[in-house]
């Protein structure tokens, strides 16, 4: 399953007595010999602890699990920070900043400093911070090394070698015709973009001649579009926060995407050719994934503003946005997928183990996949076929592969249209879009390796 779970994210205290786990929203610690359950912290999306060597704190994960844990969106770009927290309990302390990622803490000897793994200065490598005895920092991280595209670090007991993993990937939209028989294998994709990036939304214009997608080509995530037809990528978004699945307005005159400029995800606007975002819906929440109604004067997209993963729907009047509309009531997912038909009457959307339909002014949703044995492919993101007839969705099987579905709105059992079986590429972030007969997706190309290195101290 994708994002962390307590089984597999937890960490021993030094002397061997105490664990620490995150379940939910909350971090515990218990005494393995008749030990209470100690609620330590709370907090969003919080993963990898790391106990001091004295057992006095514990150093966190907020934000990003994908990056260490998923499965199918290993090596997430999102941001995260690392926060420390007494281990008796106690007001967290933020280490870092939320606006890049900064994962993988891990103490050197002595406790007063920590070793981490952060994109702040570009790509990602290895910083070191020094904290004061009340677990504050004593000043900014440093940075100890330059283009190591580090993963994640181990450091040995002694504090002498230090263990990491160097992951890189690539990621380009590919293209195949939507199979009107068998399914067919993904080799037969055609590229539609090159080069040295990783992408992870991607959107076609209605009139099939605009492909934009969010890129790292340049740096950190901006959104790009590019003719369909052949030529440059022009950039539109210059921010140095990430912006993430830009979604084409049906007019193709602006583009929605999400972004952490504020801290958090949120949704903004941005006409196709170019110029400053307009923030649309920005809380303290995460709101991300937006999709337009098609009169292009409405935007369906999934927040946690309620403490869940709901689906919300925001409108305009003129050139004001309202307040966003909730639109579902029990869906609690940690990540889901939604879509506006194209014909306007329905909006399909992924629960958790089903996909479900709903009229977009609410009401009682009818479920047209719904997985009843976890051994079969449950629904993942999701488009509508361009006469909304089908509703396309991504799914993996029980071995781990994906596959692109159909299912018909009238119901019936879902047909496999694509697998996606090319063992030299993973499916990427697992979105796609669909444009007249064509489907279009980001294929991965991930390698790695582990390294060791002498720890010098002075």
């Amino acid at each position: 399953a994708d994002g962390a779970s307590p089984a597999t994210d937890f960490a021993w205290s030094p002397d061997g007595r105490r664990i620490a786990y995150r379940h939910r929203d909350t971090l515990y610690t218990r005494a393995l010999e008749g030990g209470t359950l100690r609620p330590v912290a709370t907090g969003f999306e919080m993963h990898s602890p790391a106990w001091s060597p004295d057992g006095a704190w514990i150093a966190y994960v907020s934000g990003n699990p994908e990056f260490v844990f998923s499965t199918s969106i290993f090596g997430n770009l999102a941001p995260s920070a690392i926060w420390l927290v007494s281990a008796a309990g106690g007001q967290p302390i933020p280490v870092t900043d939320n606006k890049s990622l900064n994962v993988s803490a891990v103490w050197l000897p002595g406790g007063r400093q920590l070793l981490f793994v952060s994109d702040r200065d570009g790509g990602r490598d290895i910083y070191r911070v020094t904290l004061r005895s009340s677990g504050q920092p004593a000043g900014p991280p440093t940075r100890l090394t330059t283009g190591l595209n580090v993963h994640t670090i181990s450091l040995s007991a002694d504090g002498k070698r230090l263990a990491y993993s160097v992951f890189t990937e690539t990621a380009n939209v590919w293209s195949l015709p939507v199979p009107q028989g068998d399914a067919v294998s993904v080799s037969q994709a055609a590229a539609v973009t090159t080069g040295k990036q990783i992408i992870e939304g991607l959107d076609v214009s209605r009139d099939g001649r605009w492909l934009a997608f969010d890129s790292d080509r340049s740096g950190n995530q901006d959104i790009y579009k590019v003719p369909l037809a052949g030529g440059e990528p022009e950039q539109l978004t210059t921010d140095p926060q990430d912006d993430f699945s830009p979604a084409w307005s049906p007019d193709g005159k602006e583009i929605a995407f999400h972004s952490f400029r504020h801290g958090t995800r949120d949704i903004f606007i941005i006409s196709a050719a170019g110029g400053p975002a307009e923030p649309v819906v920005a809380t303290p929440a995460q709101e991300r994934g937006a999709h337009w109604s098609p009169d292009g004067q409405q935007l369906v997209f999934e927040s946690n503003q309620a403490g869940k993963y709901e689906f919300y729907v925001v409108s305009r009047k003129g050139r004001t946005w309202g307040a966003p509309r909730r639109l579902t009531r029990d869906v609690g997912l940690p990540r889901g997928s939604v879509r506006w038909s194209p014909d306007g009457r329905f909006i399909a959307y992924t629960g958790v183990q089903s996909l479900d339909i709903i009229s977009p002014a609410g009401g009682e949703p009818r479920k047209l996949v719904d997985v009843q044995d976890l051994l079969e492919p449950v629904p993942e993101n999701l488009a509508w076929s361009p006469d909304s007839r089908l509703v396309y969705y991504v799914a993996h099987d029980a071995g781990g592969q994906a596959g692109l579905w159909a299912v018909a709105l009238t119901g019936g059992a879902p047909r496999l249209l694509v697998r996606f079986n090319d063992p030299a590429t993973d499916f990427g972030r697992g979105r796609f879009a669909v444009s007249g007969n064509r489907f279009y997706f980001p294929l991965e190309k991930r390698e790695s390796d582990i390294w060791t290195a002498e720890v010098l101290t002075r």
